[in-house]
């Protein structure tokens, strides 16, 4: 990576409050906290990958944490789609890689394959009330899990973002 694209990267990490915070690996439940700072993809628990231009920094938390924050954010859930079977939340955001514009129109689904690779997708919205996307997964299984995120940006540009999320 070149000074010029290290200096873009490390303020955009710096004015989102990833740097000193940021997991690079995916956390197992024990590891997530019981309290989070914000709405904004919980932070302290976030993840970055690169799709082309774009940087999309996620977090996944189980139902019973991400019910609490929302509790404890006084968000009123009424307003959101729930998955009743869902034992996940997937939140994300997706921003330009230069110059970190947050990016809110995208369309986005996503694909969840379990370690009994079997595959659910699902569509990612926006929320006006947590200002990210976000879509409940049903992730039940002790395990890896494979995550294709893939969207489309208002230039009808496709991008691609991948992880692996393990159970434990």
């Amino acid at each position: 990576m070149d000074k010029k694209k290290f200096l873009v990267l490390a303020t955009m990490l710096l004015s989102m409050g990833l740097i000193g915070s940021c997991r690079h690996h995916a956390m197992a439940e024990e590891e997530h906290p019981a309290k989070h700072p914000s709405a904004h993809i919980h932070m302290m628990n976030a993840n970055v990958v690169k799709a082309d231009e774009y940087m999309v920094s996620y977090g996944i938390e189980t139902m019973a944490a991400h019910n609490k924050m929302m509790q404890d954010m006084k968000v009123d859930a009424s307003k959101m789609k729930m998955d009743p079977n869902a034992s996940h939340h997937l939140s994300m955001e997706i921003s330009e890689e230069n110059g970190g514009k947050k990016i809110e129109d995208a369309k986005i689904k996503i694909k969840v394959i379990d370690p009994s690779e079997k595959s659910q997708e699902k569509w990612v919205e926006w929320s006006n009330e947590m200002k990210h996307y976000g879509c409940d997964m049903e992730m039940k299984e002790k395990g890896k899990y494979g995550v294709i995120i893939l969207f489309k940006t208002n230039d009808d540009k496709k991008h691609t973002a991948k992880f692996w999320h393990e159970i434990k």
